[in-house]
């Protein structure tokens, strides 16, 4: 085992090193004129939703910036996708806020030493999942899971949000509802000024998302609320600001963080970098939809773990990828992951030269370019789907959907995962089995419905078909039916059942449990003085039957041919001794 996990990183290694992202023939000045482009226009966006999600992560504004720059170049550098747009976003802006707020003071230096120090848990956490090729780790996680997650995750967020719009104080509750219960109790404290500012802000990225223009808003708004802010001096009146940036990129630094903390937030890691690296995932597969671009889970999981280490060594805060900058950069005209370089270039460029006029952007404003981000996440008309394709799962995505508001957003996924997988293991054990009858005209065996008797039965033989997963978890069970079908033969054939056939064909799984389950009911049947065979096992089920030792009491049938001249032949059955263990 040890051995096969060191074959696999080995054989992973080369992930580890970046790839150039103008490299391959063909890639020139026009190229590289659209790769610049389309950066600057994700920047657009990238520079509004980074100072937004820094203040969702309980973080100064510049942390978002670092985030987006550092975190931006290892994403292109070491990304799969020519096109995914990493950085800040909400639902993990959140998850970094609810994992670090219990442990210190949101702002605080000690709380940004924290949230550094989980971006890179979170991106050595998924580095080693790319490195032991675990991408399939992330359809663990259902739709439903993530549909009602996210929903749930957009309302929480636009709640948190909303002492900055109307300048009331921040809410110190860890729970949705302690969250509105204190917005509510402060809505008298209201700043009137602030509330303006905000919703004027609100109102027109409302406004101008029902025209569909493709004005770059957020950038404006941006634009117009430090115009406004400095020229009318907001500040003195009580509106809050972003306050001091500072001008100047950070040197990389491990913070220093104790193993006793270090433990608290391993767990909160692991989550964020699942449900980063889902999205990341998700985005990459919409765009390769369009752009039939091949998709890597294994590479595009150390693409996002570098990019984590990046930003936590760089003083940002874990990262993944973005949806609505993605589709920008590729409506853009994007080339290559070059166009992620370009973007992250323009945010040093804001950095260093703009951010003394930074400091002069209300808070309300950033509220409100986050709110009208996050609002788009909540998809009624998806959950809707959901529930109307399966019950099952519209109840897991509405159970998700009420943990995550009424308890934590970390724990609704833990807990949505674990229901699902129990409802999957459920569904599991409830594999069915069914008799079988020879279809003369093709030869093969067929399921018997009901009282069907189209299909040819031996005289005192009972052939069966597991139509699943054959494992510990419904053995017994499975077993049990077969015993029940086994009973119900006896009482209507006048000289009993001498045979009894197990067509494996509809096995797609079989584990050691299955294996002396069946050993168990064989001994029974030579008791009983029936034989058991087995027929049509596919390779996988085949190969488990042959490293077991049930081969030496049960025998194996080829095809019809034998089952007839042998179950039909009067072949005496074997005596009582035969298979049973002393």
């Amino acid at each position: 085992m040890v051995a096969r996990a060191l074959k696999i990183v080995r054989e992973s290694s080369w992930m580890l090193l970046p790839r150039l992202p103008s490299a391959g023939a063909g890639y020139g000045k026009s190229q590289m004129t659209r790769d610049a482009l389309a950066g600057l226009t994700v920047a657009a966006v990238l520079i509004p939703q980074s100072i937004g999600y820094a203040l969702l992560a309980g973080l100064p504004p510049v942390h978002g910036l670092y985030a987006a720059l550092f975190g931006g170049i290892a994403g292109s550098l070491w990304g799969s996708s020519r096109f995914l747009a990493t950085g800040p976003i909400a639902i993990v802006s959140l998850l970094t806020l609810t994992a670090v707020s219990p442990l210190a003071t949101p702002g605080s230096s000690e709380f940004i030493a924290l949230v550094a120090a989980l971006a890179l848990m979170v991106g050595v956490f998924q580095i080693a999942f790319g490195l032991f090729r675990a991408g399939f780790f992330v359809r663990l996680v259902p739709l439903s899971v993530l549909v009602g997650f996210s929903s749930a995750a957009a309302l929480i967020i636009a709640v948190t949000q909303v002492p900055h719009l109307i300048g009331v104080p921040m809410s110190s509750g860890e729970y949705t509802f302690t969250l509105v219960k204190d917005v509510i109790s402060h809505l008298g404290d209201t700043h009137i000024l602030t509330f303006v500012i905000g919703g004027t802000a609100l109102a027109a990225l409302f406004i101008v998302r029902r025209l569909h223009s493709k004005l770059p808003v957020p950038l404006l708004l941006l634009a117009a609320g430090i115009f406004f802010s400095y020229w009318f001096d907001f500040g003195s009146q009580g509106v809050a600001l972003a306050g001091t940036i500072p001008s100047r990129l950070p040197l990389a630094d491990i913070p220093s963080i104790s193993i006793e903390v270090l433990i608290v937030l391993a767990g909160k890691a692991l989550v964020i970098a699942l449900v980063g690296f889902m999205s990341a995932y998700a985005v990459v597969k919409e765009i390769a939809g369009h752009t039939k671009e091949q998709v890597f889970a294994d590479r595009e999981l150390i693409g996002q773990g570098f990019a984590n280490i990046f930003a936590g060594l760089f003083r940002g805060y874990p990262v993944g990828g973005s949806l609505s900058r993605t589709a920008v950069n590729y409506e853009a005209g994007a080339v290559t992951a070059a166009s992620g370089i370009f973007a992250s270039l323009i945010m040093v460029v804001c950095i260093v030269l703009l951010s003394p006029a930074l400091a002069f952007i209300p808070n309300a404003v950033i509220a409100a370019i986050v709110i009208a981000a996050v609002l788009q996440l909540v998809d009624i008309p998806h959950m809707h789907r959901i529930i109307r394709v399966s019950r099952v799962d519209g109840a897991i995505a509405a159970l998700t959907f009420a943990v995550a508001l009424l308890l934590k957003p970390d724990e609704a996924i833990l807990i949505g995962v674990i229901v699902a997988l129990a409802l999957f293991v459920n569904r599991m054990m409830r594999v069915g089995v069914v008799r079988v009858g020879i279809d003369a005209r093709w030869n093969v065996l067929r399921a018997i419905r009901g009282g069907e008797r189209s299909s040819e039965e031996i005289p005192q033989t009972l052939m069966l078909r597991i139509e699943g997963s054959f494992f510990y978890a419904n053995a017994e069970r499975l077993v049990e039916q077969m015993k029940a079908q086994l009973e119900r033969s006896k009482a209507t054939s006048e000289k009993g059942i001498r045979h009894l056939v197990l067509d494996c064909s509809g096995i797609d799984f079989m584990d050691a449990t299955a294996i002396e389950t069946l050993e168990e009911f064989r001994d029974e049947l030579v008791a009983r003085r029936t034989m058991l065979y087995l027929i049509y096992p596919r390779h996988s089920v085949r190969s488990v039957i042959a490293r077991s030792e049930i081969l030496k009491n049960v025998r194996m049938l080829r095809n019809i041919v034998e089952l007839r001249s042998t179950c039909g032949s009067g072949t005496s059955p074997p005596s009582p001794r035969f298979g049973v263990a002393s």
